[in-house]
């Protein structure tokens, strides 16, 4: 089975658990391990043809502290064959003008070191003014509310990992 590694930073723990529901979902398909950003090196990303990359919206618009000290010592590069996607978490209700920002601001970290991108989200059935992980109509990837919306993250995250799936299809070995 093809090996997929989750890596997510969480302050509250809502990002760890979202972590571990799309691990569930996953482990149909992939060979799933979940980390904490704060306790890995860059060198367990290039593990996995399949990445993903969880965090929450800090403040107005900031990225989680964890993945601001992991970026800090472990400038991304050489990740030109993974497969990356990205999930967030973020509160459109509170900070509608920079909903899911660290989401983007994650994206726009590891854009440079060259991966395949894949789980854009579509923007749809939100309400929000502005957001950094925003790219035309959609989302770079999975924007979750679990203040104003949580009834819809199971609903959401099944829908997004079964699109992972179909754009990953050729690297998925059973």
């Amino acid at each position: 089975m093809t090996a997929a590694g989750i890596f997510y930073g969480s302050s509250s723990g809502k990002t760890e658990r979202i972590a571990g529901k799309v691990k569930d979902r996953l482990s149909n398909f992939f060979s799933v391990e979940v980390f904490d950003i704060a306790e890995v090196k860059i060198i367990e990303l290039r593990k996995y043809p399949l990445l993903i990359f969880g965090t929450s919206t800090w403040g107005i618009g900031r990225l989680q502290d964890d993945w601001l000290r992991f970026i800090s010592n472990n400038p991304p590069s050489g990740l030109h064959e993974n497969h990356v996607a990205f999930f967030g978490l973020g509160d459109q209700g509170g900070y509608p003008s920079t909903f899911n920002d660290g989401m983007g601001i994650l994206y726009e970290i590891f854009k440079p070191s060259g991966f395949i991108h894949v789980g854009k989200w579509p923007a749809m059935d939100y309400s929000f003014e502005d957001s950094k992980a925003l790219t035309g109509v959609e989302f770079v990837g999975l924007a979750l509310d679990e203040d104003t919306q949580p009834d819809k993250t199971d609903e959401r995250i099944n829908a997004w990992v079964n699109q992972i799936i179909r754009e990953c299809k050729h690297i998925v070995q059973k």
